[in-house]
């Protein structure tokens, strides 16, 4: 992949002097809370959004370049912390510009990367971007966290290393250690938190990610969970834009198939559901193509199941799955959460 315009790689550290303190901040790791946090010590009246842009870093190279204070750095699960760099950077459609956003994308990916990322593309399209881009070249919100927290000689730059999954208990261990001049960590993240990763993942998109931040899964100790019933493991995913439609008292389940789909028109469809009360509880309902509400363009096959056949309240998550005459399984959705 072509990269643009050269990134600065360089650790940046916040910094209070007078309590030799230090911050190395990674991006979707609980850092604007944490950068807040300095800014209210430092005296300075900005509102959360504006951190990243207001509070003072300094460039590090060496640890010894602040010898006399302790440093501090919080960090995520990659397969989290890549979804979330998705999910805030990349919106629905390409269609959406402004100052912040260039074809339906972050601004900064667009001065980087050009085109390469863009409003609609799936989570696995972008996975497979990311895979292209070598780790020297790769933005700050999923660069590899090591890259920011290691010198070149492969020393550490900090004196302890949270992680988000733990923040709270991990703050209370930080503060046992040194004195923080500010109490707690009021809230962290945006308010929007996506769910448990890995029903965003599958088998492809899980070894990618492997691979590309093997260090960071190593040196943290991370590593992919599936916290999910094991019916909806690595599904063969071929149908997209999967929802609850809710139209008065009714409810219909709507998704998406690829254009390359061969099948989209025989065969049947069923859905799996997860009950609330028992997530090891699968139900499956199914239905001839025919009882199927569905819609056949060139560029967009648009499918709703209506859920009068069963009680749609009763059940926390779901996918659809398409079976032919040849008895194959050729379609799988991802999984939905009410």
């Amino acid at each position: 992949m072509e990269v643009l315009r050269q990134l600065d790689s360089n650790t940046k550290i916040v910094v209070l002097s007078e309590h030799k303190l230090g911050y190395i901040p990674i991006p979707k790791a609980g850092c604007s809370t944490i950068k807040f946090e300095f800014s209210k010590v430092l005296g300075m009246d900005i509102p959360k959004h504006m951190v990243h842009k207001e509070v003072p870093k300094q460039s590090m190279q060496t640890r010894d370049d602040f010898a006399d204070h302790f440093i501090f750095t919080f960090v995520r699960n990659p397969f989290s912390r890549v979804l979330s760099a998705y999910k805030s950077k990349i919106l629905g459609s390409k269609d959406i510009n402004n100052a912040q956003v260039t074809n339906g994308a972050h601004r900064i990916l667009n001065v980087f990367y050009g085109d390469e990322f863009y409003g609609g593309m799936t989570f696995e399209e972008y996975v497979r971007k990311l895979e292209k881009i070598p780790e020297e070249y790769m933005e700050e919100h999923f660069r590899p966290q090591h890259v920011t927290l290691f010198d070149k000689k492969g020393n550490e730059l900090f004196d302890f290393c949270g992680k988000l999954e733990n923040i709270n208990e991990d703050f209370k261990r930080l503060k046992s250690i040194v004195k923080i001049p500010f109490e707690n960590l009021p809230h962290f993240g945006n308010t929007s938190i996506h769910k448990h990763y890995s029903r965003y993942y599958n088998a492809k998109m899980v070894k990618i990610i492997e691979k590309k931040y093997a260090k960071d899964l190593a040196l943290f100790d991370y590593r992919y969970e599936n916290v999910y019933p094991k019916v909806f493991q690595d599904p063969l995913v071929r149908a997209f834009d999967f929802e609850l439609v809710r139209r008065g008292e009714d409810a219909y389940i709507h998704f998406e198939i690829f254009d390359d789909y061969e099948y989209p028109d025989v065969g049947w469809f069923f859905v799996q559901l997860v009950r609330k009360d028992d997530e090891k509880q699968i139900d499956r309902i199914i239905t001839n193509w025919r009882v199927v509400r569905g819609i056949a363009q060139r560029s967009k096959r648009g499918i709703e199941f209506n859920t009068d056949s069963f009680k749609i309240d009763d059940y926390s998550m779901a996918r659809i799955g398409h079976k032919t005459k040849h008895s194959r399984l050729d379609l799988w959705s991802r999984m939905l959460s009410f």
